[in-house]
């Protein structure tokens, strides 16, 4: 059976809501009025992200995250999001306990696999096997750069080399409160 995926803006709101009450309606929606503050109201036809419109977080050294698919959604088997850097910012070596794919959306980066560095540019995209130690750096010292990554598992976590500092990626951010 196919399913519409619909996104409500505010006036179109608590009339969906009634009929959705009513069990007449299943929605999914972004509450436009309380910007950065996902409202859900149902997981069973899948749900809109807008990264312009979702809390990003600090990771330091120049880097913020900007999570989408998360345990908080619904999601039962991936986390993905996007990773912006400031001109010249880079993250710290790390592993994970699952696979990830990372693609540059925008600007030009070095991605630093397993002690071998590479130049991406957009829509360049990696691989990388759980434990395998790896980072990315923004090539830029004038220009972001974005990238979008999607771990195979909504358990991931990111171990911190230098430090053995371990924590879940569905956590980072306070993405449960």
């Amino acid at each position: 059976m196919e399913r519409d995926i619909t996104i409500f803006t505010t006036p179109e709101l608590r009339e969906q809501l009634v009929r959705a009450a009513e069990g007449k309606d299943q929605i999914a929606f972004f509450n436009q009025e309380a910007k950065n503050d996902m409202k859900i109201a149902s997981h069973t036809q899948g749900t809109i992200l807008r990264p312009r419109e979702i809390k990003s977080y600090d990771r330091g050294s120049g880097a913020r995250t900007i999570p989408l698919v998360t345990g908080k959604i619904g999601s039962a088997s991936l986390l993905n999001g996007i990773t912006e850097f400031s001109p010249s910012a880079a993250i710290p070596l790390h592993t994970h306990n699952c696979e990830e794919s990372v693609m540059v959306l925008e600007g030009e980066a070095i991605a630093e696999l397993d002690g071998i560095q590479y130049c991406l540019g957009t829509n360049d995209t990696t691989w990388i096997p759980a434990n395998t130690a790896h980072r990315f750096i923004n090539a830029s010292d004038t220009k972001g750069m974005r990238i979008f990554w999607t771990y195979a598992s909504i358990n991931a976590t990111r171990t911190i080399v230098a430090t053995g500092d371990t924590r879940s990626i569905d956590s980072e951010g306070n993405l449960e409160e």
